[in-house]
Parts: C-alpha cells; structure tokens; sequence
C-alpha cells in the first residue's frame, strides 16, 4: 500500500525469502490482483475466491483503500451458510437468520421454518380438488381415469423439477443469465419432448398391463384410454419442462432467489397444469 493506504499490489513470503536482500519491493510485488469491494454481496466475493483459487482476497472501499482481508476459512463458511439457505428454500423451509443444526433447533423453530410454504401450498392445493371435482361425472363414467391422475402428476412434478435443479443450479454458478431465457426455454422443451417421447410409451404399456382386466363402457376401447392417458402425460412433461424452467428465472428477474421456485413451488404448479391437461384430453378424446 501507499502512504494513503491505496492497495498497490501482494506479494507472496515465497518470492520474498527467494529473492536477493537488496532488491526493492516494488520490482517483487504483482500490481494486478483480484480484489473485492465492501459493499459487495458475500457471495459474490466466495465465488471469487473460488474462481481463482485463492487463499485470500483484500477487500477495498470506493477510493481503493484497504479495509481488510477475507481469508478462504472464511469464505468456506460463507459457502456452506449459503448452501443450507438454499436447500432450504429449494425444500419450502423458510431460512433462518442462524444455521443451527437440526439439534440447536427446537421443535417450534422446526415448525415456524415449516409451515409457511405447506400452509400457503395446501391453499393453492385447493385448485386442484376444484378441477377433479368439476370433472367429477368424466370420472364416474370411466373410473379408470381416476387411476392414472397420481401417475401424471407425479411424473410432470419430477420433470418440472429436475428442470428447476438445473436451471437453479446454472444460475448459482453463473453459466446462464436471465437474458438468455430464450435459449434456455428452447433447449429445455427439446430434451423434454425426448423424455415426453420415451415416458409417453412407458405410460402407454402400463395403462394396458395394469388395466387389462378392466371392466370398461362398450363405446370406449382400452387401447385408446390408454393412448390417450399416455397422450396427456407426454404434454404435462413438456408443459411440466418448460414451466420448471421458467419460474426460476421468473424470479430471479425480479430480484428474488431462483431457490424458492423450486420442488414444492414447482410441485404444485405443475399439479394444476396437469389435470387441466389431463381432464382436457379426456373430454376432447373420451366424451
């Protein structure tokens, strides 16, 4: 540093000890240098370290003077702080201002930390009972149907969320920005009309194998059910895709974290998507 405290470059005790005693620091020190500011997010500042695999990292304020040094133990604990806040909200857990491990937390912290998201999701849950139950005599014609409504919506539930994952994960280690929703929308429904492809013909076997016995109303033929339930959950994989995709970088468009648009949130979504969907075909194909 200057006599004003202007950071002007590091040098290793390495270089000192295998230098010549008479030469002068400023022919041994390395004048370009990763740097943090103050004001800059934790995050920020671990990544950096992370990137550049480094032991240490100076921290400057607006005029370039040194206000001190966040060393890699440091930033090891503020990685794994930021890990559990993000699988946190990945889980529908409302973070705390503490990461206490799951002994340090009492049984109504656990609780508080819980109820929310499962609160406000069975709330929106009730969407869904308002769909089945507005299909209700779909449902008592060809009770079959009812069978297979576990099986679309937890399959568009997994494809939403795997998609999530990715993108969360992506975003988290600055590979993909928001800008590039485009691409991102683009590749995501091509690998999902590929997985809609391969378990729309899974579907397909199981719905004959398990229902084969089944008793069914003359004018309706099992081999078209079963094209047709298999029909509806290669579109909810899709849809499920593209909508996992999406709302995390919905969120983090305005300024939230993408972690919160993850597996419940998604879960859910995906839900109400799929027996529109689901009921949808039905009428269309059976009715």
């Amino acid at each position: 540093v200057d006599d004003n405290m202007h950071l002007k470059g590091f040098l290793s005790l390495k270089k000192i000890i295998q230098s010549d005693p008479d030469t002068l620091l400023k022919d041994l020190y390395e004048s370009e240098f990763v740097f943090s500011y103050v004001d800059e997010d934790r995050e920020v500042v671990a990544a950096k370290v992370e990137k550049y695999d480094l032991v240490a990292i100076p921290v400057l304020n607006s005029q370039q003077q040194i206000l001190g040094v966040v060393y890699h133990d440091d930033v090891i604990e503020v990685i794994r702080k930021e890990h559990t806040e993000d699988m946190e909200k990945f889980m529908g857990i409302v973070p705390g201002d503490e990461i206490l491990n799951y002994n340090q937390t009492s049984v109504g912290g656990h609780f508080k930390k819980r109820v929310v998201w499962l609160a406000a999701l069975a709330v929106l849950g009730l969407i869904s009972g308002i769909i089945i139950h507005s299909f209700e005599e779909a449902l008592t014609v060809l009770i079959i149907l009812a069978m297979y409504i576990p099986m679309v919506a937890d399959t568009g539930g997994n494809a939403g969320s795997q998609a999530a994952t990715v993108v969360i994960r992506a975003l988290a280690l600055n590979q993909l920005a928001v800008t590039d929703w485009l691409k991102i929308v683009w590749k995501e429904a091509r690998i999902a009309f590929l997985l809609a492809l391969v378990l729309g013909v899974i579907a397909f076997g199981k719905v004959l194998w398990l229902s084969w016995n089944t008793v069914l109303p003359p004018e309706h033929n099992l081999y078209f059910l079963a094209f047709g339930i298999s029909l509806a959950l290669s579109l909810q994989v899709i849809t499920s895709t593209v909508v996992g995709a999406c709302l995390p970088l919905i969120v983090k468009k305005f300024g939230g974290d993408p972690a919160v648009a993850a597996s419940p949130a998604i879960t859910t979504t995906v839900d109400i998507t799929g027996l529109l969907i689901y009921f949808g075909i039905a009428m269309v194909l059976f009715f």
